[in-house]
């Protein structure tokens, strides 16, 4: 009888390790960010500096639509 209940619990502790390893390896997944700098610290200041250029660099690289609109006839011009 100890046999078979050694043979249940080794495979009742078996189950439970996949099945934590499984969730275990999904958050990691998960959480795993490849568009992050490891290399820097996720503190504010860098987070903050990250928005900020990238808003720098959506401003200044948007086209001059200026130029455009300016030979543009309104509705009472002729």
């Amino acid at each position: 009888m100890s046999g078979k209940k050694l043979i249940l619990l080794v495979i009742a502790l078996t189950l439970a390790a996949l099945i934590f390893g499984w969730f275990f390896l999904k958050m990691v997944m998960f959480n795993y960010d490849v568009d992050r700098d490891t290399s820097q610290p996720a503190e504010m200041e860098t987070i903050d500096y990250y928005i900020y250029t990238s808003i720098k660099y959506r401003k200044e690289n948007q086209p001059n639509t200026d130029s455009l609109l300016s030979h543009a006839v309104g509705p009472n011009q002729s």
